[in-house]
């Protein structure tokens, strides 16, 4: 463990040199030199251009939707101003229904097949009447859920 301390392959120019233990490797003759560069790949999702799907739950055992839906349907705001998303479906939520929730932080990002972003945030409802909504079971909303996903 004290030799693999003082080697950093992925920068070999903070290596000290003078007191490296293996000098009669290719690694030393080379200082390093022709070990592979590792780029980083970035990606940046666009999440303050993202709609957000809020997943309304009690405990990850009832899920709740608008009355008027047949099938389950997860709450779809437009994106945040800003990139406190939890923040803002707190507030949508707070003002709208009278609810106040714990949400969970971005659970899930994909882009839609024509290229438009979307998050994905579990919302535990925490005081409330939700007399308001439909319920349906975790398999019912799971289900649909899997669906919009994947399209």
């Amino acid at each position: 463990m004290d030799f693999a301390s003082t080697i950093d392959l992925k920068n070999p120019e903070t290596i000290d040199w003078e007191n490296y233990i293996l000098r009669e490797s290719r690694f030393y003759e080379t200082r390093g030199t022709l070990e592979p560069k590792e780029e980083k790949k970035t990606t940046s999702f666009p999440i303050p251009d993202a709609t957000i799907l809020v997943i309304l739950h009690e405990n990850h055992k009832l899920y709740y939707s608008l009355p008027a839906v047949e099938n389950y349907t997860p709450f779809i705001l437009p994106p945040a101003l800003h990139r406190d998303t939890r923040t803002y479906v707190q507030t949508y939520f707070r003002e709208k229904y009278n609810l106040e929730l714990s949400v969970r932080p971005v659970h899930k990002k994909w882009l839609s097949k024509d290229g438009k972003p979307y998050i994905a945030v579990n919302a535990q409802v925490q005081v409330g009447k939700m007399e308001q909504f439909r319920t349906f079971e975790k398999k019912e909303a799971q289900k649909i859920l899997k669906e919009i996903i994947e399209t």
